[in-house]
């Protein structure tokens, strides 16, 4: 919703996709949509999870492609399928017309607890210092290296397409738990939004200001850990 719509929904113990599934509001999608953009929301993890297809439907999607949708079959955890199949997805999509505008959704899943890492890919030691639960910190850092590793070749078809991606997109989801504010740390970050009691992370790019033609936008979205911060 927060991002869709730029409204930030009330905080809770409930999905506000569930409680609210006819939430008011115009969605980034419907606006790029109705000015001609291919559109899509892509995530390897399951639509019916917390009303999630009737929150997006009808927000200006034209195609919506969950782990039903995509190429891989082997779940890895309750959540989905690996975030390798999200991005295989969105690089289908993209190519498909890559002569056309788009804007197109991802919503990583392997980033979210239990963290588990994708098979037969070795996992590497990140400890530094001590830190409370090393096991599961270990565990998420070797996820989003490697849903980071599945991200770069998705830039790097842009880049070979030569497509004009003015705006790139980044919303990095910290503070899991909304009665502890977070601030996110790191070189990944370059803003940090206050929300309630919830801080959100972004990145945001803009090659320039344009005046005329039509701009391709990706947004991507990462469950940040919520021990990873201050």
């Amino acid at each position: 919703a927060a991002i869709l719509l730029s409204a930030y929904p009330k905080l809770g113990f409930r999905d506000v996709t569930e409680e609210y599934p006819h939430l008011a509001g115009t969605s980034l999608a419907s606006l790029f949509r109705d000015r001609g953009y291919r559109t899509a929301f892509v995530t390897p993890s399951d639509l019916s999870w917390a009303e999630w297809a009737p929150f997006i439907k009808g927000r200006g999607f034209g195609e919506l492609r969950d782990l039903h949708q995509l190429g891989c079959t082997q779940q890895i955890s309750s959540w989905g399928v690996e975030d390798r199949c999200m991005v295989d997805g969105m690089l289908d999509f993209i190519t498909q017309a890559p002569e056309r505008p788009f804007f197109v959704m991802g919503w990583t899943t392997q980033t979210h607890h239990p963290y588990e890492p994708t098979p037969d890919v070795p996992l590497l030691s990140f400890q530094r210092e001590p830190v409370p639960d090393q096991y599961e910190l270990d565990r998420y850092l070797n996820v989003l290296h490697e849903t980071d590793r599945h991200l770069g070749r998705l830039f790097a078809t842009v880049r070979r397409l030569k497509l004009d991606l003015d705006q790139l997109r980044f919303s990095i989801r910290a503070g899991l738990y909304p009665s502890e504010p977070r601030r996110v740390v790191g070189k990944v970050t370059s803003k940090v939004r206050y929300h309630g009691s919830v801080h959100d992370g972004g990145i945001d790019h803009w090659r320039g200001a344009r005046t005329t033609g039509a701009v391709n936008m990706l947004a991507v979205v990462v469950p940040l850990l919520t021990t990873v911060g201050l």
